[in-house]
């Protein structure tokens, strides 16, 4: 499982023409699932996500590594669709739907690596854009 290019850029444009701060978040919820395409681009995204955060904390992957690749599209998205995030754990009486992404997202919001609380590497300045 890959996030396409396409998923990311419906949520980009999501994003850039949704009103998220000037409607409550139960809203968000539900107008991500009544557009279809957009739904899924969430879900699959988030999802993947959430398979990234299991497999660096079972050691699959190197953590420094992904975050050099994820740093800046894994925490926004994160906090972007957190009312979806949210509307699911209502759907399913889940606190822990989606928990992994949200630890990983806030570890690496802070700067620190989820796995040993290190700091994050630094990365270069060609790989770090200032927006999504």
């Amino acid at each position: 499982m890959v996030v396409y290019h396409l998923d990311l850029q419906r949520l980009r444009v999501a994003s850039a023409t949704f009103p998220f701060d000037a409607v409550k978040p139960s809203e968000v919820y539900l107008r991500i699932l009544a557009d279809k395409e957009l739904h899924t681009a969430v879900h699959t995204t988030i999802n993947y996500f959430e398979l990234v955060s299991l497999a660096i904390l079972r050691g699959y992957v190197d953590e420094p590594t992904m975050y050099l690749s994820l740093c800046v599209v894994l925490p926004w998205t994160a906090k972007t669709f957190a009312p979806y995030t949210e509307g699911e754990r209502r759907r399913y009486n889940d606190r822990a739907v989606h928990i992994d992404v949200e630890r990983l997202s806030n570890a690496w919001s802070s700067g620190r690596l989820l796995t040993t609380n290190e700091v994050a590497p630094k990365p270069l300045a060609a790989d770090s854009p200032s927006t999504v």
